[in-house]
């Protein structure tokens, strides 16, 4: 006799259960399932029976999941190639919210609803931009885990995108970048006048900067080149070197091109030599802001700049780049040059 024949035995002779408590139980699952009125008691097995397989199924599909921190450290692995600096940004923001809260790393990743997402971002990211960048990774992690069927949806998806409302960025104008230009030439500050220089007469973002060292940089073809995995966007590109930034550049070079743009110390004295040049507050990417709009007074050409800030389209630069707010033409004549 096989052990499915012993336990419909042993519960038809009430060993296991009686006969009412199985009625209760086919009661319920009728019930609870919804179904309508069935007189026809073969109808109404095969009823059972598809409930009972359905329910069999999601049995199983919930115990084929894994630990939260089993599906962050999948996303790693899958990610391995992308630059190591969208890799640090992944680990920060995680471990941030692992660290906040504890019990996520065990908690199987198919059980985590809409709810539990919104209540640790709202908890861990106060700051919106955090917020913002927190669900994109938490979005990828969950991607990965529906992929690999350990869980149905991703409940990121259904929390909205937070809403950031961008402060005006007012670039500097002619005698501010003057007086910053000639603040960098000062001795305390010389090692940071190259990096000053690529930030506001090439547009170069300040975290790009960071990451660039002096081979980066073709004076012969007056060209400096973004690679792909130094670039905030991942895509390489190619910056002119305008004559100001070609003059200032041609004094600061040093004898190993392999020495970084940025000195030792660089947001010490960065944030120091802002001060001296009389600047109390300091809104950030402003000289970014500042090379594209003298850059489309002069010039006149937002594909061509389009090209040099990396972006994908020219809706960013009209939208929130180009201020022309208060540059006369004159003055964008004497922007390109202003001369160490």
């Amino acid at each position: 006799m096989d052990k499915n024949t012993q336990t419909a035995n042993a519960l038809v002779n009430g060993q296991v259960l009686k006969m009412t408590d199985i009625a209760r139980l086919f009661l319920e699952l009728i019930e609870k399932s919804e179904v309508g009125h069935i007189t026809d008691s073969h109808q109404l097995i095969a009823h059972c029976r598809r409930v009972i397989q359905l329910g069999i199924e999601a049995k199983k599909k919930e115990e084929h999941t894994v630990s939260f921190l089993e599906a962050y450290e999948e996303t790693l692995r899958l990610k391995s190639n992308r630059s190591k600096f969208t890799l640090r940004d992944i680990r920060y923001y995680i471990r941030k919210l692992m660290r906040e809260i504890p019990e996520l790393a065990d908690k199987p990743i198919r059980m985590i609803s809409i709810n539990d997402c919104r209540m640790m971002l709202e908890k861990v990211f106060e700051a919106l931009p955090q917020r913002k960048k927190a669900r994109a990774i938490l979005s990828g992690i969950f991607n990965v885990a529906k992929r690999r069927q350990w869980c149905d949806h991703n409940p990121i998806s259904q929390i909205e995108i937070p809403v950031i409302i961008e402060q005006e960025i007012v670039p500097l104008n002619l005698q501010q970048a003057q007086r910053l230009i000639k603040t960098a030439t000062y001795r305390r500050y010389r090692h940071c006048l190259a990096a000053v220089g690529l930030m506001l007469f090439a547009g170069i973002r300040p975290e790009e900067l960071k990451r660039l060292n002096w081979s980066h940089i073709d004076l012969e073809e007056r060209e400096i080149s973004i690679p792909p995995t130094h670039s905030k966007t991942g895509g390489g590109r190619q910056i002119i070197i305008y004559e100001p930034l070609y003059h200032l550049l041609i004094k600061e070079v040093p004898k190993n091109l392999n020495t970084p743009i940025c000195p030792k110390q660089w947001a010490r004295l960065w944030s120091s030599l802002r001060r001296r040049a009389g600047f109390k507050k300091w809104q950030k990417d402003v000289l970014r802001h500042t090379f594209a709009s003298f850059h489309v007074k002069t010039f006149k050409n937002l594909a061509l700049l389009q090209v040099l800030m990396g972006h994908r389209d020219s809706r960013l630069l009209r939208t929130r780049y180009v201020n022309l707010k208060g540059i006369s033409s004159r003055d964008a004549q004497q922007f390109w040059k202003i001369l160490p």
